[in-house]
């Protein structure tokens, strides 16, 4: 995104999210029991085309359960080295404006493979992403909100489901009052904070804390 210019930014975004958990107790999603640093643990962070840098993740231990986890923020996935807001703007220049496959590898740089496969399996969730995120309304007892309809994908979108997720990820940010974090870090990584049940489950491995934490989560 336009708004993140430097490593610095994405550096000082985790140290808020680390702020936040702090304020929190870094309490265990498994036993409820308090959790203490541990160590850190390096990893290559694609923030911008062409930009790979190395940001420092807190490793936290439960002083109870003793199970250790790494503490990823809402806009960087496990076993996904792009950000959530490389991730959302290449799904809109392939979904939502239409630009063929081949003019955002050569625009960016992006292998072809890479951009395939992580990109790719997200633009195929889009239905499962709408599903569920108008379960999660339901869930908060919300009303179904009046832009639904009358609303219509872009002339040039290719994914009509991806375009709707986007417009409903923006809207849930806007009732949330959220919008000021989502000007700089995108809709999609405050949903991701706000409510990740709603993310397609099956895209992260069951054995990694935040796979099982969204199984759990998940409505039936």
């Amino acid at each position: 995104m336009d708004s993140i210019l430097s490593f610095t930014v994405v550096e000082q975004l985790y140290v808020a999210f680390l702020t936040t958990l702090a304020a929190e107790g870094f309490r265990c999603p498994r036993c409820g029991g308090r959790r203490s640093r541990h160590s850190w643990r390096p990893r290559w962070v694609l923030w911008a085309p062409g930009r790979l840098d190395r940001l420092q993740l807190l490793r936290v231990r439960c002083r109870h359960c003793r199970t250790v986890e790494t503490c990823f923020p809402p806009w960087l996935f496990p076993y996904e080295v792009a950000t959530v807001w490389v991730l959302a703007a290449l799904c809109a220049a392939i979904a939502l404006e239409g630009q063929p496959w081949a003019a955002v590898e050569r625009q960016g740089d992006w292998p072809r493979h890479w951009l395939r496969r992580h990109v790719g399996r997200w633009l195929s969730r889009a239905a499962i992403c709408r599903q569920r995120i108008a379960q999660q309304w339901q869930a908060w007892g919300w009303p179904w909100p009046s832009w639904t309809q009358t609303w219509q994908p872009p002339a040039t979108a290719r994914s009509a489901d991806w375009a709707w997720v986007c417009v409903a990820w923006a809207w849930t940010v806007q009732v949330t009052s959220l919008e000021a974090v989502a000007t700089q870090i995108g809709a999609w990584a405050v949903w991701c904070a706000v409510a990740p049940c709603a993310l397609p489950s099956d895209v992260f491995p069951a054995r990694t804390h935040w796979g099982r934490r969204l199984r759990a989560a998940l409505p039936p």
